[in-house]
């Protein structure tokens, strides 16, 4: 009876690593997400446009050319050609106007030629009028492991 117990002590000094059966097979679960840059602009509020490019678009600049994560599953998560929109009713700041001012914000994530076209548009109709900002950009597919913090500026692993 001593030399089973004694063989299994030497295989498990001997290889410490080696995975319980409970574990086998087990998977990592992956954390899947987009970071996206916005590149251009433009809006009508109360009646004035604005047109913009954008010189910088890392996590440092200034909105709204900034560079930023978007998720690719859950609730709100974008996934190629599916558009994610929302829609909120807010109260008017001038109280004597009783009616809701509603908020459609629409995303989209699609692929065009070798790249991913981001547009996010936000129209807003109320007392003064309607008001529209329409942001493009472009994102990146990327995976990391769940546990794994995601930091902008390096340990980003593209997939495949």
């Amino acid at each position: 009876m001593k030399t089973p117990s004694v063989i299994l002590m030497a295989l498990i000094l001997a290889f410490p690593n080696m995975p319980l059966a409970e574990n086998n097979g087990a998977v990592n679960p992956v954390h899947k997400y987009w970071t996206c840059a916005i590149s251009s602009y433009h809006s009508l509020v109360n009646g004035k446009y604005q047109e913009a490019q954008c010189r910088a678009n890392t996590e440092y600049s200034e909105p709204p050319c900034r560079g930023f994560v978007v998720e690719y599953e859950g609730a709100d998560g974008i996934r190629p050609s599916v558009p994610y929109e929302q829609k909120i009713s807010s109260k008017p700041f001038d109280k004597s106007v009783k009616a809701a001012q509603p908020t459609i914000t629409k995303i989209e994530i699609n692929k065009s030629k070798e790249k991913f076209v981001y547009t996010h548009t936000v129209d807003q109709t109320g007392i003064s009028g309607n008001n529209k900002w329409i942001y493009y950009g472009t994102c990146n597919y990327n995976e990391a492991s769940a546990g794994e913090k995601i930091h902008m500026d390096y340990g980003l692993k593209p997939a495949r």
